[in-house]
């Protein structure tokens, strides 16, 4: 609710009042995991709940078969949350989720069938449940739907079935086929994530393994994939399909590159207008290239980069990742690395605006993006049962809008006939952030361990709004105000 009754004084995090964790596998192959945490309720400004008294749990069994070739799983989690009358209407207050899934390799165990069957069912306020029903993961309000919102519900149920088969060994091809079918009312996000619901897609993957050493490659993988998606409606959301090879030279370099195409076949994208009509798709290719030196060497050096093909409307994308490995000594290691980023998309999201009539505007501009990032990690071992770990990454973004539009026709074969010129004034933006964790790890008796956690923060979005400056930038974030979590973790290993 931090969004709701935002205060740049609320709490970044929940505090964990108590939390247990159970691990264990047991003679006769049971594996046995459950997590419990209780949160404590948080305030913000004038004392207005942020974030609920909640208790989270976890727990899962899974049974081996046949030495580990096979084998049953259960999986069971549930939030629940003690509302007032300032969170009921933004928060559900139960969350359940039940899943079985099961496995089964066959013929020299070269090859495994699998599948899993997981329902959900989340409670709560006719509020929460109608904002549950228009968010991002469902989006039960489309127009084009047969989806329809409920605002008396004040409950949500779905489903998702999982199922594949593969070939996991013998010579050197391998695949795999799977479906997955995920309801439109299925809802995780209390105690996981997902993006969305209301969907089908179809995986296909056939793998050609060389891992003998030959003339010039001392191992050789190719890969070809190829997707398709459905709504549960039957709406063709995209078909797609990659070729990608990675190896490694006889000189111990690796290299990888890879070519995609997606949005074939008539396809739609029925997210893209954030609640809106279906749009249909653009076809499009990108592309990728890398290559890593010998990690023999204490220091090992990436590249990689990318790209996207202009489209028809132009839309376009490139970016590249130097990244540095070194071993200082044989308990030092770590790593810097850099991510640029330019991107420009044509018929970005905007917004949704309400005609006056009854209806609604959607709107989309064109989005020149620029991001870049630096990504740092150090791991010293100080002797075999102390360690510390370092991790820092600054962050910063910045896009310009322009040639406001509102979509007209979006089913239209040519993309500039989705659209048509819209009044209205464009927001820029400029986002900065900073990240660390700094981890001293002690075991302090064989598979026991004490964690000692030290997190920061930092971010800003209100300056220099649609202008990109790296070092301007990353000198603004570093002077805002910072976010300091310290965390106590323990662990204590005992055996039946």
């Amino acid at each position: 609710l931090s969004g709701t009754y935002y205060d740049q004084d609320n709490a970044q995090n929940s505090t964990i009042l108590g939390a247990a964790k159970i691990t264990g596998r047991t003679a006769g192959g049971m594996n046995v995991g459950f997590l419990n945490a209780v949160t404590q309720r948080e305030r913000g400004a004038g004392g207005a709940t942020i974030e609920p008294l909640t208790n989270y749990m976890v727990a899962r069994l899974q049974q081996d078969l046949r030495g580990g070739n096979s084998g049953v799983g259960l999986m069971f989690t549930s939030t629940n949350r003690v509302l007032d009358d300032e969170s009921r209407d933004y928060l559900r207050e139960n969350a359940y989720a039940l899943g079985v899934d099961a496995r089964h390799r066959f013929w020299n165990n070269n090859y495994q069938v699998s599948g899993s069957v997981v329902g959900s069912h989340v409670e709560g306020s006719a509020a929460s449940i109608l904002s549950t029903q228009r968010n991002s993961t469902h989006q039960f309000q489309r127009p084009d739907s047969r989806l329809s919102v409920d605002s008396n519900a004040t409950s949500l149920s779905g489903t998702r079935i999982e199922v594949g088969i593969s070939k996991t060994g013998g010579g050197i091809m391998r695949f795999n086929v799977g479906a997955t079918r995920t309801s439109a009312g299925y809802e995780t996000n209390d105690a996981g994530f997902l993006a969305r619901a209301d969907i089908l897609q179809n995986g296909n993957w056939v793998g050609l393994q060389w891992q003998e050493p030959t003339t010039y490659f001392r191992q050789l993988y190719v890969n070809l994939n190829q997707f398709n998606q459905w709504n549960t409606e039957g709406t063709h959301l995209n078909s797609g399909g990659n070729v990608n090879v990675n190896g490694q030279f006889k000189n111990q370099w690796w290299f990888f590159t890879g070519w995609n195409v997606n949005g074939l076949g008539n396809s739609f994208d029925d997210r893209a207008a954030r609640g809106g009509p279906v749009i249909r798709r653009n076809v499009r290719q990108n592309g990728w290239l890398g290559f890593e030196t010998d990690n023999r060497n204490a220091i090992v050096s990436v590249l990689q980069g990318y790209f996207v093909l202009p489209d028809e409307a132009g839309t376009t994308e490139f970016g590249i990742d130097p990244e540095l490995r070194f071993r200082i000594a044989s308990n030092v290691r770590g790593s810097v690395g850099v991510g640029i980023n330019k991107l420009t998309y044509d018929a970005q999201w905007y917004g949704n605006v309400a005609d006056g009539l009854g209806g609604t505007d959607y709107t989309f501009a064109r989005l020149d993006q620029t991001t870049t990032s630096l990504t740092g990690r150090v791991d010293y071992t100080m002797t075999p049962t102390l360690s510390l770990q370092l991790y820092a990454q600054p962050f910063v973004t910045a896009g310009k809008y322009s040639d406001l539009r509102e979509l007209v026709a979006p089913r239209a074969l040519r993309h500039d006939d989705r659209y048509a010129p819209y009044a209205g004034t464009l927001n820029d933006f400029n986002f900065k952030q900073f990240r660390s964790n700094t981890v001293l790890r002690w075991e302090y008796r064989p598979g026991s361990v004490l964690f000692l956690v030290w997190q920061q923060g930092r971010g800003q979005g209100d300056r220099n709004l649609g202008s990109f400056d790296v070092g301007r930038d990353l000198g603004d974030l570093f002077k805002t105000r910072s976010d300091n979590t310290f965390l106590i973790k323990g662990s204590y290993w005992f055996s039946l």
